[in-house]
């Protein structure tokens, strides 16, 4: 072995050594180089700072196998990948909270989400939902594996595996099986042999078959006041429609735009209609995963000319999670693992004043904030 492997190994080892055993943002050079036996010169000789050797070490544990051993499938590396994550769990359960451009998550996506593409970019019916739905799974996977990493017992990588794929193959299969759109009614046509449900306003809803006509805002907002989050499993009541103001407030305290708080407001809207079942609850039934999306694909552009970028879908997805995190930290008796953004507005925190929330108070507030969206006056 080169000279120049053989230190770079070294101070490969000795990073990893002491990332076992501590966060990446309590390790410094001098700690690598003294493990390494090695000086400050000699490390910059290889690399530029302590991020390029982790990316480094990212590529000698993933990279060079995947790239001398070719994978027709995303599935197929899931063994192996597992397999490495497991054998130095204490390492990795440092790396996934490195955050930024050097960070596993950026890596996971980086050199996953070729695979997840190829295998099921032929499902979608368009480029743009292929990158959005692939994104998304690619996220949940990274989650996954780190949910499973910090879990105790640790599940061996074969359970792991077995989990995963066994999922990601319903979900495919199930997207392929379910490739017509749902057929929405026009406004002048009754739907024939449809299940419906009779509104808040005394409209019928067809479930399947949607009428624009018959989604009514007011509905919406009566409704998500209506429906506590998390099943009822919380500390005390909390509905949804509370929740999507929460993440309204929040888009517009991060500096998102219109459109972007519009869809924070308006993100879980089908749940007036479809009720809102858990997450875990939805993992289990991609179907209707496929009908909530398409009849808030619908309700928006009920009320918004505007279409949705992925780009602009990420960014809600991304505040709805970071929303959900802390509503478990302050409603349920326990926390979400993984990486969330923080909340600024605190609407659940000491100083918000936080009781019972009065659903008429809820819905009111909710039309309000629509009203100011969206220009209509209700």
């Amino acid at each position: 072995m080169a000279k120049t492997d053989i230190t770079k190994r070294a101070l490969a080892e000795s990073f990893k050594s002491l990332m076992r055993k501590m966060p990446f943002n309590k390790i410094s050079v001098e700690s690598i180089c003294e493990g390494a036996g090695t000086s400050r010169r000699n490390f910059y000789r290889h690399f530029l700072d302590k991020y390029e050797l982790l990316t480094w070490v990212y590529y000698e544990d993933f990279v060079k196998e995947m790239e001398a051993t070719p994978y027709s499938r995303a599935l197929d590396l899931f063994p192996s990948v597992c397999r490495e994550l497991y054998r130095d769990r204490a390492f990795y359960n440092n790396a996934f909270g490195v955050s930024g451009q050097n960070s596993f998550r950026s890596f996971c996506t980086d050199h996953l989400y070729p695979y997840l593409y190829k295998d099921l970019q032929p499902v979608f019916r368009s480029e743009e939902d292929a990158h959005f739905y692939i994104d998304l799974i690619t996220n949940a996977v990274f989650d996954r594996f780190q949910a499973w990493l910090s879990s105790e017992p640790c599940k061996s990588p074969e359970e792991f595996v077995e989990e995963i794929t066994d999922s990601i193959r319903k979900l495919a299969r199930r997207m392929d099986q379910v490739n017509a759109p749902v057929v929405y009614q026009s406004d002048d046509e009754s739907p024939v042999n449809s299940q419906y449900i009779v509104t808040y306003t005394g409209k019928h809803f067809y479930i399947t078959k949607p009428r624009k006509s018959d989604i009514d805002i007011r509905d919406i907002a009566h409704s998500l006041s209506m429906l506590c989050r998390g099943n009822g499993h919380l500390r005390q009541f909390y509905s949804v429609g509370a929740h999507c103001i929460a993440c309204y407030h929040e888009a517009a305290a991060r500096g998102y735009s219109r459109i972007i708080q519009a869809g924070c407001l308006m993100h879980d809207a089908a749940e007036a209609y479809l009720a809102d079942l858990t997450r875990p609850t939805k993992v289990e039934l991609p179907e209707f995963i496929l009908l909530e999306d398409k009849l808030n694909d619908l309700i928006w552009s009920r009320y918004f000319p505007e279409k949705l970028t992925p780009e602009d879908r990420r960014v809600i997805t991304q505040l709805d999670n970071d929303m959900l995190a802390y509503e478990f930290s302050h409603l349920m008796p326990e926390r979400l693992h993984g990486t969330y953004g923080r909340i600024i507005t605190d609407p659940l925190g000491e100083t918000a004043d936080f009781n019972f929330q009065d659903p008429r108070i809820v819905e009111e507030e909710f039309l309000v904030i629509f009203d100011l969206l969206s220009g209509m006056k209700i």
